[in-house]
């Protein structure tokens, strides 16, 4: 079995071997150039190699908020942000956010509508109140006259810097004074590799 060494200044040595057993001659060609921080060396399957991104799966980090550290309040006619904050550090600049939100409900009138919604700041800047599209940071609640509990589901889809944090926190938005009373945190934040949203 053939070896070569590569020794160093100090006399110690790295040694690259062959295989215990080889069927046929092997002929492997070194990438051209460095890869990036984090990146592996990969095969092409006949003998290229080259610096490669590892692979990541649907779901890259989860977070959750206290059970203990919802809010209640009485909203009338504005939009408030209080309770909970739940705070995500990103780990691809590219990737997506699903948030879950919970909110006990109780509207004792049914003018206008009541929405949820959420805000988000990026490490110490201010709250972003409207990130993206509406459909996905403000949602519907109707006008039912009951107390009743809800979960919804949105989504946040701004790339970033690795190592962000993200701080997202729940809101309510009324028009009118309605005395709408709520409970709400959110409950979970999914960071995803990717999101399609329709």
């Amino acid at each position: 079995m053939s070896e070569l060494n590569l020794t160093h200044s100090n006399g110690n040595k790295v040694k690259l071997t062959t295989p215990d057993t080889l069927a046929a001659s092997k002929t492997f060609k070194l990438p051209g150039a460095d890869g990036s921080s984090g990146q592996v060396l990969t095969t092409n399957g006949s003998g290229a190699l080259s610096f490669s991104s590892i692979s990541s799966g649907i779901v890259l980090a989860m977070g959750y908020s206290s059970d203990a550290s919802d809010s209640s309040t009485t909203v009338n006619g504005t939009t408030l942000y209080a309770g909970s904050t739940l705070a995500m550090t990103r780990v691809s600049a590219t990737s997506k956010y699903i948030l879950r939100i919970g909110a006990q409900i109780y509207r004792p009138t049914t003018s206008s509508r009541g929405y949820l919604r959420y805000q988000v700041k990026v490490n110490s800047g201010s709250y972003n109140t409207t990130p993206g599209d509406s459909s996905r940071y403000r949602w519907y609640v109707g006008d039912e006259t009951h107390e009743n509990y809800r979960e919804v589901t949105m989504t946040y889809l701004s790339p970033g810097s690795v190592g962000d944090t993200l701080t997202f926190q729940v809101g309510y938005e009324n028009t009118v004074s309605q005395d709408d009373r709520f409970r709400w945190q959110i409950i979970q934040a999914t960071e995803v590799t990717s999101l399609t949203v329709s």
